[in-house]
């Protein structure tokens, strides 16, 4: 399966207060687009990537284009330490 870059920019889990749902939501850097907007769900499952131990890969039904359309996503972090803290917040 292929990867479709998105780019860089600020990314965040929000959860919503009455439901306690959680989503992914990130924009690009600059131009700030939608790249990625998809629910973490108990089905969401957060895979180690085949690099130094700072990047995950994980599968989801993305509603960033306005399309819902499964995607296979992977990050990539500049510390472990970063990396160690998205996975908390992830799972």
């Amino acid at each position: 399966r292929e990867y479709k870059e998105r780019g860089t920019g600020p990314m965040k889990i929000l959860q919503h207060r009455q439901t306690g749902l959680c989503r992914l939501l990130m924009r690009r850097e600059q131009i700030w687009k939608l790249c990625a907007n998809h629910q973490i769900t108990r089905d969401t499952t957060l895979a180690a990537h085949q690099d130094k131990g700072t990047g995950f890969v994980w599968s989801a039904i993305d509603f960033a284009e306005g399309v819902p359309k499964e995607e296979l996503f992977c990050i990539r972090f500049q510390t472990r330490d970063q990396a160690e803290q998205f996975s908390r917040q992830f799972n």
